[in-house]
């Protein structure tokens, strides 16, 4: 077809191209066909869809961006929905993060929606990939985006969903990675808040509670914790600024004590003091009345 000659990065993977994901042909639902602009070989690495609130709130925008950089610094793809609010910043994060990120889309690769997501699109597409089962011109219709759903939650090892209302449609995605033999995360918010009853009511039905990437981490097969563990070990260079990401990562944006940063570093108090001073010093972190906050990303 005209559409894929005219750009070395548009591909048409049909169900039984060799390129095809391996992960979503498992699909009885499966896509015949997929129009991809970009770099289609990330559809085949292993991947963690993040899914949440169109109208997020802004811990939920930054736990967002927090949980997609950590996604991408363990060498996995992010895969969103390009929509407003938590997918856009978990797309952002992970190109903050210099990680892969694929946008899975409710309407053709060339009919960008919404609209205020043009500029994010292109540089997912130079970076990443967008890929819609939609013909690449087809404009959005509320029927695609069910459809696009199971197709983010299908290209992934697990989904992350971050704020989510109880109708919000991010709660399909996570009933259909549920079906499809998926990992479910939800990130917990405040109990008065509309946003994150969805996510208190997945955690109910027995997704997993998660507070940072350890938390998702430990819920991959051996294999990608494997992977993953030899990814953090890194070389001697790596091992030096272990502590002080280690020490980073343990402290949260709401108030920290000392002894949960110590348990979740896993670091004795001296060597935990010495990095929390660092980080104080360089504007990471500020000590408050019971404990510490993080006031800045990495």
């Amino acid at each position: 077809m005209e559409w894929q000659h005219s750009n070395p990065n548009h591909h048409v993977i049909s169900l039984y191209d060799e390129r095809y994901p391996k992960i979503l042909k498992q699909l009885n639902d499966a896509p015949v066909v997929l129009f991809v602009k970009g770099n289609a070989a990330l559809l085949s690495k292993e991947s963690i869809a993040l899914v949440g609130a169109r109208q997020c709130t802004p811990g939920g925008a930054m736990a967002a961006a927090e949980f997609a950089a950590g996604v991408a610094d363990v060498g996995l793809v992010v895969c969103s929905g390009l929509a407003l609010g938590v997918d856009t910043h978990a797309h952002k994060g992970a190109l903050s993060a210099n990680g892969d990120t694929v946008a899975v889309l409710g309407s053709g690769v060339e009919r960008i929606y919404p609209k205020q997501n043009i500029a994010l699109a292109h540089q997912v597409a130079e970076r990443g990939a967008l890929v819609s089962e939609c013909w690449p011109t087809e404009p959005p219709t509320a029927h695609n985006f069910p459809k696009r759903n199971r197709i983010i939650s299908g290209l992934s090892l697990g989904t992350i969903v971050v704020e989510a209302a109880i109708a919000s449609g991010s709660l399909i995605t996570a009933r259909l990675a549920a079906e499809q033999n998926r990992e479910v995360f939800a990130v917990p918010g405040s109990i008065f808040s509309e946003q994150s009853r969805g996510c208190h009511a997945l955690i109910q039905q027995g997704a997993k509670l998660v507070a940072n990437i350890n938390d998702v981490l430990e819920e991959l097969p051996t294999i990608q914790r494997g992977r993953v563990n030899q990814i953090q070990q890194g070389d001697k260079g790596e091992q030096t600024l272990l502590p002080f990401k280690r020490v980073l990562d343990s402290v949260g944006f709401e108030t920290t004590d000392i002894d949960s940063i110590i348990n979740r570093s896993g670091f004795e108090m001296a060597v935990v003091l010495e990095q929390l001073l660092t980080l104080e010093l360089q504007n990471w972190i500020r000590a408050v009345p019971g404990g510490y906050v993080r006031i800045k990303r990495s």
